[in-house]
Order: structure tokens, then sequence, then C-alpha cells
């Protein structure tokens, strides 16, 4: 049956406007299905270990700029990079706090001490912890342990989630520390299958029967993409079993990515998502610009991101 729309379940019309930001490629990593940061062009992902973060003024003029155009009701989502680079970074959550948003997360690579993650996530409505296993490998202890200590303060109007971004290298280490995160009762723990820019998969058939083992595991809470077929029925699905199955190639369709999110990158420039279709549409740096009234059309083959796979779109 062929497919020919797609929403996130709980979208309302007063569901917030979504704004990934993007806010320095700094990173203290060096993951190998990360896009190297290439100022001259745009990607889903990048880093570098050289970029100057941002200053406080500079984000903070950032934010005003959106709120102007977009209100107070935003999700905010803070990555990298890694966010936590920034000098100044709890300064900037603070900031948001204070100009009622309806959510504000943040992705980490969760290689802050704890002792300065903690009052962090304070001032946070979330936390996502990737879990880049080439570093964890490290380390395990240290990580389980730094979660731990996350959801015991942990308020019930927060989130939690500690996702594991799967690298076939590391599959024993990801079931072992898996369990005892589900033992701790973490918030949530989810996986995350990785593809290169090119969509290529690095899974072989053994690693992909485990992949599904964990999804039908911790899918019965994170499959929230809808998606309605030409008779008129419709499927909830986990977003990573689009990916993983390579069912995210959109191309042709209409998408309300640029109206309902959209994407900051570290100089400033505002697209319609990760995808970067059409090109950046603004800049935060200039006062002038305005935020697309219109549906896209999709020229790209793959939609990599969960933030762009669960932006309402529809085959004309």
């Amino acid at each position: 049956m062929k497919q020919v729309a797609q929403k996130i379940n709980w979208r309302k019309p007063d569901t917030p406007f979504a704004v990934q930001w993007y806010m320095t490629p700094r990173c203290n990593f060096d993951c190998a299905y990360c896009m190297p940061w290439d100022p001259d062009n745009k990607w889903s992902y990048y880093h570098d270990a050289v970029s100057k973060p941002p200053t406080l003024d500079v984000m903070l003029s950032y934010v005003d700029k959106i709120i102007s155009h977009k209100g107070n009701n935003i999700e905010w989502g803070l990555g990298g990079g890694e966010p936590t680079v920034i000098k100044d970074f709890p300064k900037l959550v603070k900031y948001l706090r204070q100009t009622n948003p309806y959510d504000v997360t943040m992705c980490t690579n969760g290689s802050l001490p704890e002792k300065k993650l903690l009052p962090i996530y304070e001032d946070l409505d979330g936390i996502v912890m990737s879990l880049h296993m080439k570093y964890v490998a490290e380390k395990p202890d240290e990580y389980i342990e730094k979660l731990i200590a996350l959801e015991d303060q942990r308020r019930d109007n927060q989130s939690l989630t500690a996702r594991f971004m799967i690298d076939p290298a590391y599959m024993d280490l990801i079931e072992d520390m898996y369990r005892e995160l589900m033992l701790a009762n973490i918030h949530k723990v989810d996986f995350r299958n990785v593809k290169f820019n090119s969509g290529e998969t690095w899974y072989s058939d053994k690693d992909l029967n485990k992949m599904n083992e964990w999804y039908d595991e911790y899918g019965k809470q994170a499959s929230n993409i809808v998606r309605t077929y030409e008779d008129g029925s419709e499927e909830e699905i986990n977003y990573e079993l689009i990916t993983l199955n390579n069912e995210h190639s959109y191309t042709g369709w209409s998408c309300l990515a640029g109206i309902e999110q959209c994407n900051i990158d570290p100089m400033g420039r505002v697209s319609v998502g990760n995808c970067n279709v059409g090109g950046a549409f603004g800049n935060l740096n200039d006062d002038n610009f305005e935020f697309p009234t219109a549906p896209v059309v999709c020229d790209k083959k793959w939609c990599m991101d969960y933030c762009d796979i669960r932006t309402t779109k529809w085959i004309d």
C-alpha cells in the first residue's frame, strides 16, 4: 500500500514551533559518523576541534530574534558540536528559561563532569545524552553513574534520555549498559542507528537482528510517527525503524519544514530544517528576513533527522 502522508502523533494547532539550534561546531569528540564542519556548506551534523564558540551576547540576540518572529511557544533543542563547551552555556539556558518557553532540551555527549552537568539540568526540561561508544567504552561506569545522578535529580515534568549511538564494534557493551540502565529505571533509553551522509549502513545482519530486539523493547514508548496510506489507513511507527529500513526518502513530497520548525547553524543561518532544502532563508546576524509561509518540496534523497521526519509531509 502506497504511503501518502506523515506526521507526529501529538501534533495539534497549538503545538510549539521547534527550533533546532546547532550552537557551535566545536566538539571534544571526533566520531566517524559526524560530518566535519564546512562553513561554506550546511550539514545536518558537524564538528571540529578549533571553532570559537559564540559569545553570550550573540546567543542572546539569536534568541530574541527568533522570539520576535515566533513568540514564546517554542520547543528549543540545543546541540552542536557539543553545547557544553560554550563557556556561557549555563547563562544562555537560564535566559531561555526566563522567556517562558514551551520546552528547553539539550543534546550532549555527556562528557561534562557531573558536578557541572547537574546544575544545568535544573534549568532544562530535558537532557538527551548521546552515548558515543568509542568514548563511552573508555569509562562506561562513569557514564552510567552520571545518568543515575541525573535520574535521581529529575523532576516529574523533566525528561532524561540515554541514547545509544549504535556503533557495531560495541554491541555487547551497549547490551550490558542498556540492561544496567533499565535496572536503574532511567526515564528513557533509546537507540539511534547511524548512517553516513550518503545513506549507507554499516550493520551486519546479526547487528540488525539485535537492534530490532532493542527496538521491540523500547519502541512501545517511541512509536509516534503516524504514516497515512492511500486507502486512508494509518500506522504508528518508531522513527528508528523508518531510517533502519531505508523508508526515509520523501523526494518530491510537500513538507511543512520552515512552518513547524527551523534550524539555526553555527553561523546564524536559518533554514527550514536540518535538510536545508532551499538553502538558508535568513541569518540571525541580520535584521531583515521572514519565515516561510508555504510548504517546501523535498529535493533530497534522504530525510536524515528525527525533527525533519516528524514534520508534517504529504504527496500532492
